[in-house]
């Protein structure tokens, strides 16, 4: 997991995992008031939403006054600032790791559009990424609320473009084992994303770990052949051989390669190690999963 020191401060409501405020667990239905207003940061809810979404389509007779009381003792306990109310809708008054985590991302792609220092995007993206604790609203039940289902999607897909995203960055001009280890991670979780196993094949090759970094692209040309039942990209398999020699390919370069790869298409020549040495090391076949290191 990325480690970054957040210069805002932590995010008082956290929804990127377990669902708390302050560091503190509310009640279930403080939770699922929390993650509705989350998830409709943008407009907020409305009495008939927070409802629904702490009692779904099954509400008890008094889910009303239920909710006045649950919001009531949200905000004795961590401030009338908490949950705010306007029109007729109530807010979350505090931004959370959620909203933090896209403000940071849109900051990081609004650097790269305007020109601005790679540096500062990246770290952007690193301080997003190292707000993630886990599947956002970890603990709770998404059928009472649709919309976080719906939100959780959203959110991973924009953790992954942002996983790659940081990761080339550190494996070209950072630690490629540090970006091994946040790669590993996200394939985990995605086992049959391509880009991912790429550049966590190449951040291992590049970082030292060459046998490990053929044990996991073998793993995905396994689980695509078993779950997806059609054979790996022509790139995913030319990874593979360009690894059992020993040849070091970077991010720049893997969107090349598919066929034949130039020799002047690849890392530099230090990053080469001979055809026989490799296949000493290897069998000169692929090797089974092991543990990034």
């Amino acid at each position: 997991m990325v480690r970054v020191m957040e210069p805002d401060g932590a995010p008082r409501v956290t929804v990127l995992g377990p669902t708390r405020v302050d560091g503190a667990t509310p009640t279930a239905a403080q939770r699922r008031i929390i993650a509705a207003l989350a998830v409709r940061r943008r407009v907020g809810a409305d009495s008939d939403q927070l409802v629904d979404a702490v009692w779904g389509d099954r509400p008890v007779r008094t889910a009303r006054s239920s909710l006045q009381n649950q919001i009531a003792r949200l905000r004795a306990t961590h401030g009338v600032d908490l949950v705010a109310q306007a029109g007729g809708r109530y807010h979350l008054g505090v931004e959370c790791d959620a909203a933090r985590f896209e403000r940071l991302v849109g900051r990081a792609d609004d650097g790269r559009l305007d020109g601005r220092h790679g540096a500062d995007a990246h770290r952007d993206l690193g301080r997003a990424l190292a707000l993630w604790q886990g599947t956002p609203f970890l603990d709770l039940d998404l059928d009472l609320d649709p919309q976080l289902d719906v939100e959780r999607a959203r959110l991973a897909g924009l953790r992954t473009r942002a996983v790659e995203r940081w990761s080339t960055t550190e494996i070209t001009h950072g630690d490629p084992l540090a970006a091994a280890r946040v790669l590993a991670a996200a394939t985990a979780e995605d086992p049959l994303h391509e880009r991912l196993v790429e550049l966590l094949t190449v951040a291992l090759h590049l970082g030292g770990s060459r046998v490990t970094a053929l044990a996991a692209l073998e793993e995905h040309v396994h689980r695509v052949r078993r779950d997806l039942g059609v054979e790996p990209s022509a790139r995913v398999l030319r990874l593979g051989e360009l690894v059992r020699d020993g040849v070091q390919v970077d991010p720049a370069t893997l969107e090349r390669i598919g066929g034949p790869v130039a020799s002047d298409e690849v890392a530099s020549p230090r990053h080469r190690c001979s055809r026989r040495s490799s296949r000493r090391s290897t069998g000169g076949r692929w090797i089974g999963p092991s543990q990034p290191g």
